[in-house]
């Protein structure tokens, strides 16, 4: 994949949240997205552009009405069409984001979805699972929001042999080892947490050459220092008592998990959540609900 961040100033603070190999993969991504009425559609444009997406497709021809300028800083006249004043806000933050203004779901070219994700924002269940099943035949990922009020609900299908290497969305940068005393690493700070494995990098070749050989796992820590014991045998970490440290790095390694996602129509808790079959029962009866099937 090829690295089209330019300018790392500009994008320091996300790089530092996501890191940088996330930040090449939203900077290659394309996300269409459907139901543009109220404030989340305009919400997730306005993150997107800002993290500097390659491609936003916004889905309908709603107008804006009043509720609409109650709740979405960009919607402010009444009668416009919601997906125009989208495109319009998005050039001013950020234009090189290429927007596409898709009338309805008839005019989408099903083959383009193919590595990209639908958003789907407050529309029924029923048309959710019809998407959800258009979605899976074409490789591409889902998001099924619903929000009400205070109420809401999320659903996200990423297909089967999803990989995932951060699980709390924490970007956990490599830091400087202050001291090593009866077998506890002391640092300035960290962000690592009990389970997580790391491996020590840039260590003195005065120190032991047993540190550098192997994976280790966080056994134990406040924000100042942990402890650790060996991935390969799971015993504490040991050093000799002439032992002399003088200085290294302790890095993250991320590990993979691979998470297989259920469709929409097999999601036990989808079928059961009484907040989401409130929700649904409100959006069912309110205007503007997307009139066609997926083809």
């Amino acid at each position: 994949m090829a690295n089209i961040i330019t300018n790392t100033n500009k994008f320091d603070r996300m790089i530092r949240t996501y890191g940088i190999e996330s930040m090449q993969r939203i900077q290659h991504s394309s996300v269409y997205i459907l139901g543009l009425s109220g404030g989340c559609a305009s919400e997730i444009c306005k993150n997107l552009a800002l993290s500097s997406i390659l491609e936003i497709n916004l889905i309908g021809s709603e107008n804006i009405n009043l509720s609409d300028t109650k709740s979405s800083m960009y919607y402010k006249t009444i009668g416009d069409k919601c997906s125009d004043t989208i495109k319009q806000a998005i050039n001013k933050l950020n234009s090189t984001v290429n927007v596409n203004c898709i009338k309805d779901m008839t005019e989408l070219n099903p083959l383009m979805l193919k590595n990209s994700v639908m958003i789907v924002i407050n529309k029924t269940l029923k048309e959710a699972i019809d998407i959800n099943v258009m979605c899976r035949s074409y490789k591409c990922k889902m998001v099924y929001m619903m929000s009400h009020g205070l109420a809401g609900s999320i659903f996200v299908d990423c297909l089967t042999n999803h990989i995932v290497t951060d699980l709390n969305g924490e970007n956990k940068e490599s830091v400087p080892i202050n001291s090593i005393t009866n077998n506890t690493i002391h640092c300035a700070t960290h962000n690592f947490n009990t389970g997580d494995t790391v491996r020590f990098r840039s260590v003195d070749p005065s120190s032991c050459d047993y540190l550098v050989d192997q994976n280790w796992i966080i056994s134990d820590f406040n924000t100042y220092k942990f402890t650790l014991v060996s991935e390969k045998d799971g015993c504490k970490l040991e050093l000799p008592k002439d032992f002399k440290f003088i200085n290294g790095v302790i890095e993250y390694i991320p590990k993979q998990t691979i998470f297989n996602h259920s469709p929409l129509n097999e999601a036990e808790s989808i079928k059961f959540d009484p907040i989401i079959a409130n929700l649904d029962a409100v959006i069912s009866n309110s205007e503007g609900i997307f009139p066609t099937k997926p083809v």
